[in-house]
């Protein structure tokens, strides 16, 4: 029921990444960027890929398909 209503506020086609990274038993879903590196895989990321996730908010990693957010 609380999913339900988050689900208003959410942009919907992050929401249908969650959904599809959960079908796949992927857990947890989203990750923060850690010092330019995922905190899911621990994977480096480019320079070009840590500024697209601070102008848009996330990503999905490429190496582990995790959503990789910035927290600021």
């Amino acid at each position: 029921q609380k999913m339900k209503t988050l689900e208003k506020e959410i942009p919907s086609d992050l929401f249908a990444k969650y959904n599809t990274i959960k079908a796949d038993k992927i857990f947890p879903v989203y990750v923060a960027l850690d010092n330019g590196h995922c905190s899911g895989c621990r994977v480096e990321l480019p320079t070009a890929k840590v500024n697209k996730i601070k102008s848009d908010g996330s990503i999905v990693c490429e190496q582990c398909h995790r959503i990789i957010y910035y927290n600021n």
